[in-house]
């Protein structure tokens, strides 16, 4: 995470501020380019979703969540 956020740093898409209440965090705000490239990254990702769940059902999608929760918490420790 952090080598990505360094990455879009250097590219001017995000900027770290300080937290004024805990000095140790970082809070990361997008810059005017990062918000321009937003809309662009949402829609790029609502079609990949949308091509990834073409032809499977609701029902098909409820059951393949349920089995991820089940491996999951089977392999949670």
């Amino acid at each position: 995470m952090t080598r990505l956020i360094d990455n879009m740093e250097r590219q001017h898409l995000v900027v770290r501020i300080s937290d004024k209440k805990d000095r140790r965090t970082n809070l990361i705000h997008l810059t005017k380019d990062g918000k321009g490239l937003e809309e662009q990254a949402r829609r790029i990702a609502n079609q990949t979703l949308k091509e990834a769940l073409h032809g499977i059902t609701v029902d098909e999608l409820k059951v393949s969540q349920e089995v991820l929760r089940k491996f999951f918490f089977n392999t949670k420790d």
